[in-house]
């Protein structure tokens, strides 16, 4: 939800369209404990890269779920491709110093994206609160990965103005999270800290009235004939929003300025995406690439952003003791029950 959220979708869609993908990636991979999905690099990297921002105050949300969702499966085709190749065998010789800096980055960039939810009732309150400065005089602010990092120093910095409610309940989760040691020898559950933060912040949340942000409530499908030949075909295939010859190849292309260099970005981000992966499976087998280009294309098929292995979930389902790829395939069906 909270990633959706983050490549521009409505929260509900991340629900909706975390499944599938899930399922897809279960029948490639061998990881016992690997979950991947649409997280903040690729949520971010995507919404940056594509300019979301002005792109859906331009054309809807409708056209960028559409866009996005190119988008993804032409990083799934690549993934798929390199993986083909057997580019997964040159992941290995990527010095630890760079695996362990990417980490570095990614916490860094996770922290940045998600401060602003953790002190304001509502994270876009940064952007009204917060001007940014231009490196030149009369010039435009800075924008990206910069303004990302000016905001985050920019809270840090001025603590007397955020909202009592969600730093309470920030450093409660924060705090429970960091004692899971001690509430492990108490309560013989694995991940229980996890359980025990998500009740105690719900519980919170309705007893002091929460007035942030919510996902809101989907939107009821329109009404529609049911028809005389329901087939096994389309019931499995119900969950398509658009096939891959139905997606706007030309508009992402003209996104980039042509077809080498969408491509060429395409090779780059998957790239960039399975060091997420190689972050919870460092032997990184091919297996694993050819599984982030399925699911990519699965996810586009949704019009959501590209798959990207999870550190953070990944660490979840192997504190509860999960040793094999279904999981994942557990995951997603559950997933789409949910939805």
């Amino acid at each position: 939800v909270a990633y959706a959220e983050l490549a521009g979708l409505a929260g509900h869609q991340g629900l909706k369209t975390s499944g599938p993908p899930i399922v897809a990636f279960a029948f490639v991979t061998s990881a016992p404990s690997l979950c991947v999905g649409v997280t903040s690099i690729s949520a971010l990297m995507s919404f940056s890269i594509l300019n979301g921002a002005d792109y859906i105050e331009k054309y809807g949300d409708g056209r960028w779920q559409d866009l996005l969702g190119a988008w993804a499966a032409l990083v799934g085709i690549a993934s798929f491709v390199l993986g083909l190749c057997g580019a997964s065998k040159l992941f290995q010789f990527i010095p630890r110093s760079v695996k362990q800096g990417w980490k570095l980055g990614f916490a860094i960039t996770v922290v940045a994206a998600q401060t602003a939810g953790a002190v304001f009732n509502k994270a876009s309150m940064v952007k009204e609160l917060c001007a940014l400065p231009s490196l030149t005089t009369g010039g435009p602010p800075i924008s990206g990965g910069a303004a990302a990092m000016y905001r985050l120093g920019w809270m840090l910095v001025n603590p007397q103005i955020w909202d009592v409610g969600p730093v309470a309940l920030t450093a409660l989760t924060f705090m429970i999270l960091t004692c899971s040691k001690l509430l492990q020898r108490i309560i013989a559950v694995p991940g229980i800290e996890v359980v025990i933060a998500c009740v105690v912040g719900t519980a919170m949340a309705v007893q002091f009235q929460y007035t942030g942000s919510v996902v809101g409530i989907s939107p009821a499908a329109p009404a529609t004939q049911i028809a005389d030949d329901v087939s096994l075909a389309r019931v499995l295939t119900s969950w398509v929003r658009q096939w891959p010859w139905d997606m706007p190849w030309d508009e992402l292309f003209a996104c980039f300025g042509g077809v080498h260099v969408a491509v060429v970005s395409a090779i780059a981000f998957a790239a960039v995406d399975f060091l997420a992966i190689l972050s919870v499976v460092p032997a990184g087998p091919t297996s694993e690439l050819l599984g982030q280009g399925v699911a990519c294309v699965v996810s586009g098929m949704l019009g959501s952003a590209p798959i990207g292995g999870s550190l953070s979930r990944s660490l979840v389902a192997e504190m509860t003791g999960c040793t094999s790829p279904l999981m994942g395939l557990v995951a997603g069906i559950t997933t789409l029950i949910l939805a």
